[in-house]
Parts: structure tokens; C-alpha cells; sequence
């Protein structure tokens, strides 16, 4: 099952306003700001944030750099209608909402300067995904893509639990985004925690019966152990060097080097559009 309707409902229940599996701090704010660090602080422009949930993400880039217009693009009735109250009530007319899919938006071509995906990249398909990113933004926009970077396969797969996403590989991301003019600019590793959507997990009967295959609520709370015993190494701070990119492209993993063995870890991927 994969039914934002229901979801979004039961996310805001217990409190949590961004819904996204990867977070740099518990606190919306800080995670926020940490994003837009990541992202190099634009500070003016039009963004487009897609797949954007119930738009706090928007929000808060748009709290830190008031000239900044965020459209905040979901498919969702229930996230589309709980953004434009919210947006309504800031009274700021540079958060907008749009109830569209990011493969098909209503933005004029080449009318945004910065383009992001954070954890929702995977419910399209990446060439369509990229083909839009690249119609929309200007010469010298930027792309970020917030995913998950797994060490151990390069393959794309899906996700488990019924969720319908898909984990690309850095190679089907990058060769897709070039395909569509979209330069690749670098790989910045991530450091954070998914113990609070853990946390989430474990304590939603309704997530656990929507999704029985995920098996979160039965990680203990020490995640480095529970990985520990599986053989998997989970790298929060890390580095990645000229040589690990390329390998990345091509899809090859750089099996005489240990420290890309069993590894898995979440990344924002940069491109430029031509």
C-alpha cells in the first residue's frame, strides 16, 4: 500500500510534519536549515519542491530566505489541501501549492532556479522525472536529489513493504539527469538519523498493518548493533572521493576497497542544468 490520504493522517498524528525517512535533526527547523546548507543557502529565485508532502519543507526555506518562491508540488488531496490552509494562514504569497504530478507540472519552461526531490524522487520514473526537472529550469538552475546511495548494489530495485519506490542507482540517476542536460555537479555525503521515523514506526499499529513486510518496529533502538549483526555497516559521515563517482556512473561497485563493502548511507546529488 502506498495511500497518502491515509498516510499523511496518521504521520500528522504523531506529530511529524515531514515525512521523509533520512533526517539531519528531530527538529523540523534544524533539519531544514541543514538541507538548505547542503543546498548552498540560495537565497532568492523560484524553487520547486517535489513530491512535497504537506509543504513544511517550503515553509522553511522560505523562512530562511524570504525572497525565495517555493512551489510545493504533491499529487495528494489530503497534502495539496493541508498546504494551501497552511499557506493561507502565513498570509505569504511566495508559498504556493500545486495539486499536480512532478512529472507533468503546470511551470513554465525554463521558469525555476532550483529543482529538489527529497525522498520522493522514486515514485516516478527517473527519465521522466529528470525530463520535467530539465523543462522547468533555467540555464544554470540547479537539481537535488536527497536519496538513498546503497554501496553494496548498484542495480535499481524497489522498495520493500508494498511502497511501490523505487531505490535507483547513481548511475541510472546520473545518466538519466545527462540525458537531459542536466550536468552532474558532485555526490555530498549526508550525516543524520533515521531513528525518528523508527520511532514512528514501532509506535503506528495502522503503519504496521499498512506495511508488514518493512519489519522497523522491530529494530531495537541501538540501529548500529542490529546492523552490526547483519554483516551491514551504515555510514553517516563518510566520504566520497573522484574514484568512488566514477565507479558510481558506471554502476560498478569497487569491490577491492572494503570501505564500499556492505555500505549504505543517504546523499544529495547535485546537477546544473546546461
Amino acid at each position: 500500500m502506498n495511500d497518502y490520504e491515509l498516510e499523511t493522517a496518521e504521520y500528522l498524528k504523531f506529530g511529524l510534519k515531514i515525512f521523509q525517512v533520512f533526517r539531519f535533526d528531530d527538529d523540523d527547523e534544524i533539519h531544514c536549515r541543514q538541507y538548505w546548507n547542503y543546498c548552498e543557502n540560495p537565497n532568492n529565485g523560484v524553487w520547486a519542491d517535489m513530491g512535497s508532502g504537506i509543504g513544511t519543507v517550503g515553509y522553511y526555506l522560505n523562512k530562511f530566505a524570504p525572497d525565495l518562491t517555493v512551489y510545493s508540488i504533491t499529487n495528494s488531496d489530503y497534502q495539496h489541501k493541508y498546504q494551501t490552509n497552511f499557506f493561507k494562514e502565513q498570509n505569504n504569497s511566495r508559498l504556493i501549492s500545486l495539486k499536480e504530478s512532478f512529472l507533468h507540472t503546470s511551470l513554465e519552461n525554463s521558469s525555476v532556479d532550483y529543482v529538489s526531490f527529497n525522498e520522493s524522487f522514486g515514485y516516478e520514473d527517473a527519465d521522466l522525472a529528470m525530463k520535467e526537472s530539465s523543462r522547468v529550469l533555467r540555464s544554470g538552475g540547479k537539481l537535488f536529489i536527497k536519496e538513498i546511495l546503497k554501496y553494496e548494489n548498484f542495480k535499481d530495485n524497489k522498495s520493500p513493504g508494498g511502497w511501490g519506490y523505487n531505490v535507483y542507482s547513481g548511475k541510472t540517476i546520473i545518466s538519466s539527469a545527462e540525458q537531459h542536460g542536466l550536468i552532474f555537479k558532485t555526490i555530498k555525503p549526508l550525516r543524520g538519523s533515521v531513528l525518528e521515523y523508527l520511532k514512528f514506526m514501532r509506535s503506528s499499529k495502522k503503519m504496521q498493518e499498512w506495511h508488514p513486510d518493512l519489519k522497523f518496529w522491530e529494530f531495537p533502538e541501538d540501529r548500529r548493533s542490529w546492523c552490526a549483526g547483519q554483516g551491514i555497516n551504515v555510514v553517516e559521515n563518510f566520504v566520497i572521493d573522484d574514484i568512488d563517482i566514477q565507479h558510481i556512473r558506471m554502476g560498478i561497485p569497487r569491490q577491492n576497497l572494503t570501505k564500499l563493502q556492505k555500505k549504505f548511507s543517504h546523499v544529495l546529488y547535485c546537477f546544473e542544468k546546461q
